[in-house]
């Protein structure tokens, strides 16, 4: 006889299997979404590992930021993707830095000339408030939750959620990155996380590159000094040879002035003084970037000297200046030695120890220049008079001989009457100055 089951019986098998059934079915669902999740992690920590090997690899800040718009624009669909930069106001707004991302670019025109214009102060937007905060942040609806133009401009568009996260460097934030879907969206949790790191990522490389700019700019303008000082080494020589060319001319014109008799012969000889101090002004020019009046001074008239057969030592390494300066000043009662650097200088005034003067002398000199051969010098004799003379106006120099009592120093090209009036003044002077007096 077969075994018939009871009403009540039968609704526990049935509930039984029910309950069954839908612990298989939470099961699979448990298993499906922990295996969604995990498959959302992994494409997650993909993308997080690719957006942090491009930022290291980018070249410019600009450029990774432009990959980081298009990388999560990708991963999540999302069409639009836009990047401020936080100004160096106090407090900071953000401004456009001109990086977007749209798909299609057509669509979202009017969008983007909006946001190319746009400034905005925290906590008045999105990105405002990311940029306040320094944290992640979103908008489920824009047709709800933002009311700005910016707002109502997405969502004509068509564009219902946004999402903005930070460039963080430290404890500030240089920028914020802002997307827009078509859909009203929360992001995960794992995906904000994920948005976090992807900002330190970014702030790190913005910090290297930004280093790496500033470098090459440090760099840029050492070799750009480096340069202009070899640019002003060679000018200053150019500039010294040419006025030791011009010394001559000048000096010997006013020699010759006195000995010519034609007064068409002395025209010619002013037209020639002339065109030398024209010379010596371009030379100036050219080192000094001389000021408003460049017109040569008037020349005084020539000294009556009488050297009264004062020895006089010249040392210059120009043999034609030292050739007309020996002739200007024998033409007035002066004897002279020469010498053509610091070291011959020093053996002829050795020889004429008792004779010698005062001392008149170049101050760029091949072997031993003028400020060391004066130094020399004042330890020989404090009381030995001295005037410098240069075809370079070098501040160093005259401050280096003015510490060791040389008060007349005359720029190449000269005069004569310069010349004499330069030997005539320390000649009459107190004797016994001692240095920096």
């Amino acid at each position: 006889m077969a075994y018939e089951l009871l009403p009540n019986e039968i609704d526990r098998l049935r509930e039984s299997l029910e309950r069954e059934q839908g612990l298989r079915l939470a099961a699979e669902g448990a298993a499906g979404r922990a295996e969604r999740e995990l498959a959302e992690r992994r494409r997650l920590s993909d993308l997080l590992q690719v957006i942090a090997d491009a930022a290291n690899c980018a070249a410019t800040p600009q450029a990774a930021v432009q990959m980081v718009l298009d990388e999560i624009c990708a991963h999540t669909g999302w069409p639009v993707g836009h990047a401020y930069l936080a100004s160096a106001d106090a407090p900071p707004v953000l401004v456009s830095a001109g990086l977007w991302h749209f798909d299609p670019p057509e669509r979202f025109g009017r969008l983007r000339q909006s946001l190319a214009v746009s400034r905005v102060p925290a906590p008045e937007s999105l990105p405002g408030r990311v940029l306040a905060t320094g944290e992640c942040a979103w908008v489920r609806d824009l047709a709800q939750d933002d009311s700005s133009a910016r707002g109502e401009l997405a969502c004509a568009a068509g564009l219902q959620g946004a999402f903005a996260l930070p460039v963080t460097i430290g404890a500030s934030t240089a920028a914020v990155l802002e997307f827009f879907s078509e859909l009203p969206v929360k992001p995960e949790a794992a995906f904000l996380e994920v948005a976090a790191q992807v900002g330190a990522h970014l702030g790190r490389a913005f910090e290297r590159l930004r280093a790496a700019e500033h470098r090459a700019k440090l760099e840029a303008q050492l070799l750009r000094a480096r340069r202009l000082e070899a640019i002003g080494a060679l000018a200053g020589g150019i500039a010294h040879d040419l006025n030791n060319l011009l010394a001559p001319m000048m000096t010997g014109v006013g020699l010759l002035q006195g000995k010519l008799a034609e007064p068409e012969d002395r025209e010619m000889g002013l037209v020639i003084e002339a065109a030398a101090q024209r010379g010596a002004q371009l030379v100036k020019q050219l080192l000094a970037a001389a000021a408003a009046d460049e017109a040569a001074p008037p020349a005084p008239a020539e000294p009556a000297a009488d050297g009264g057969g004062e020895l006089i030592l010249v040392v210059d390494d120009e043999a034609a200046v030292r050739e007309v300066t020996r002739r200007t000043l024998e033409k007035h009662r002066y004897r002279v030695v020469t010498a053509g650097e610091g070291r011959e200088a020093l053996t002829v005034f050795m020889q004429r120890w008792n004779d010698v003067k005062l001392v008149l002398t170049d101050t760029l000199m091949p072997v031993m220049g003028g400020v060391a051969l004066v130094r020399a010098l004042r330890a020989l004799n404090p009381e030995l008079k001295v005037v410098a003379t240069s075809g370079l106006d070098e501040d160093r120099r005259r401050a280096e001989l003015a510490a060791l009592g040389v008060s007349d120093f005359i720029r190449k090209p000269f005069r004569p009457q310069e010349l004499l009036a330069a030997i005539e003044r320390q000649l009459a002077g107190p004797v016994g100055v001692s240095p920096g007096a």
